[in-house]
């Protein structure tokens, strides 16, 4: 895990100015979606620290307790009622992250691409 603190950032392309907050968004909430999928029940606090290190190579902004709250309220996530309360994914969160999923692969493949070229460079040919 500390190897993705380190890591060198992946720009993404960058999309139009009306897209831009949108995608980012999206990218975020997929992140926040497959890790709950993952984990299962986290707190926040604990949603937010595993998914910081995916954020930063995308340069893209952090997930953030409005974001949980707004999945939640748009019934991607499930909340607890205990202090402080752990989060699940829904059956509509599962449906919204394979969306999710097929909305920003081909931002994500190309910054991939583009970054794993970059760095390609670096080693000799043909070794």
């Amino acid at each position: 895990m500390t190897a993705l603190l380190d890591a060198p950032t992946l720009a993404l392309p960058r999309p139009t100015r009306r897209t831009a907050g949108r995608l980012e968004r999206e990218l975020v909430s997929l992140l926040v979606l497959r890790e709950l999928e993952d984990a299962g029940a986290l707190t926040g606090l604990d949603v937010l620290d595993r998914i910081s290190p995916l954020v930063r190579p995308l340069r893209v902004p952090p997930a953030s307790y409005p974001l949980l709250h707004q999945l939640q309220d748009d019934g991607f996530l499930a909340a607890s009622a205990e202090a402080p309360p752990r989060y699940e994914v829904t059956a509509a969160g599962r449906r919204e992250a394979e969306r999710l999923a097929l909305d920003c692969w081909p931002l994500v493949n190309e910054s991939i691409t583009r970054y794993s070229s970059r760095v390609a460079r670096l080693f000799p040919r043909g070794a």
